[in-house]
């Protein structure tokens, strides 16, 4: 038989080979991690001129639809005044005196 004290050893050195192997698949697990997160921060560095980029372009578009919107309300304007005028036109035939229009003769 073997000895407690060859039990305790072996037992003790299988104890600290899983130590071992569990210690080194931390720092692999931490390194694999932090190579993750400096590669974000990569990704990461342009953002600032991007955004400014993004925020240019954002506000030249709002300016390009103020100029649509207003170039729109102009257009309504023109057509009210036509409007206006076409409404002036009929209420000045309506007031002045015309000639009957001539009714269709019936036939008996």
């Amino acid at each position: 038989m073997s000895s407690p004290v060859i039990k305790k050893t072996t037992t003790e050195s299988k104890r600290a080979e899983q130590n071992r192997a569990a210690q080194r698949a931390f720092r692999q697990r931490k390194e694999r991690y932090v190579k993750e997160l400096e590669a974000k921060v990569n990704s990461m560095a342009d953002w600032p001129a991007r955004m400014e980029r993004l925020e240019k372009e954002n506000q030249q578009l709002r300016d390009y639809i103020a100029q649509l919107e207003s170039g729109q309300q102009e257009e309504r304007l023109e057509k009210t005044k036509g409007l206006d005028t076409l409404d002036d036109l009929m209420s000045i035939l309506k007031t002045h005196h015309r000639p009957p229009i001539p009714s269709r003769p019936s036939h008996p």
